[in-house]
């Protein structure tokens, strides 16, 4: 799965690109995370599968400023890979 927001957000991306001299940021900083010995899950942290429609329900709730309008299902589909440890940059 890739990032919901790496298509609304293409100057961040090739500023973070050129900061870590990396192809691809997403999946640099992912890797780091692994390296360091962070959880590589939501489910990891805690959240359950139940908890999931629950979290969108609550981001539906209280709007917040975003590159790119989510939708329900898209919430979901992050939420249901982030917890899953999928890694954010397809593969």
């Amino acid at each position: 799965m890739r990032t919901h927001n790496a298509p609304a957000v293409p100057e961040a991306l090739a500023a973070l690109r050129r900061a870590l001299d990396v192809p691809d940021p997403v999946r640099e900083l992912h890797e780091l995370g692994e390296r360091l010995g962070i959880p590589r899950s939501l489910a990891d942290l805690g959240l359950t599968a139940a908890d999931v429609d629950r979290a969108v329900d609550v981001a539906l709730a209280a709007p917040y400023a975003n590159p790119r309008p989510a939708c329900a299902d898209d919430l979901r589909a992050v939420l249901h890979a982030a917890r899953a440890g999928e890694p954010p940059y397809g593969g």
